[in-house]
């Protein structure tokens, strides 16, 4: 009888010991899991903000161009789409905070409508720009550099004004 419950209270303790070490991997998977998933989730973030930063980079670049020359030109044209936005802005959607992404949303729309305005320009002949073209042409650079601001959270990378801000922020060393 002896024999039996000790083979009972092995049988149990055994038991118990796979069932923990099961339990402890199992946390361990689930832990891992997540954390890769993470992991992914933030490098997806990083890749999409990337990829749209370097649209409207492209994008400011050409409006800051236009305001130099106080027109657009003709080749401007096939320049001024937004197709990295096209394609990363679902996953931009999915993992940004509301205002980021309300930023970098308004960013691109007028991205759009500079597009509207070299059409414009260019059934007219590309005439030189107007105060009030000039002006809203600035008002764009301007939304463009605040999302890019947004998205240099996203990519590791700071951005052009940020590092200006800082540069000017520093003192020189004599």
């Amino acid at each position: 009888m002896s024999g039996a419950i000790l083979g009972l209270v092995g049988v149990l303790i055994g038991a118990t010991i796979s069932a923990l070490t099961t339990y402890i991997n199992s946390s361990r998977q689930e832990r891992f899991a997540r954390e890769r998933a993470a992991a992914d989730r933030l490098a997806e973030t990083q890749r999409a903000a990337r990829m749209v930063e370097y649209d409207l980079s492209h994008l400011r670049g050409i409006c800051v161009s236009a305001l130099d020359w106080q027109y657009f030109l003709n080749s401007y044209g096939d320049m001024l789409e937004l197709p990295r936005w096209a394609k990363w802005c679902e996953m931009l959607a999915l993992h940004l905070p509301a205002d980021d992404w309300e930023t970098i949303t308004c960013a691109a729309i007028r991205g759009d409508a500079v597009k509207v305005m070299w059409e414009k320009d260019a059934n007219s002949g590309f005439p030189p720009f107007d105060s009030a073209r000039k002006h809203e042409l600035a008002g764009i650079v301007e939304l463009i550099e605040f999302a890019i601001d947004q998205l240099s959270k996203y990519t590791g990378v700071k951005s052009p004004r940020a590092r200006a801000l800082e540069a000017a922020a520093t003192p020189e060393v004599p």
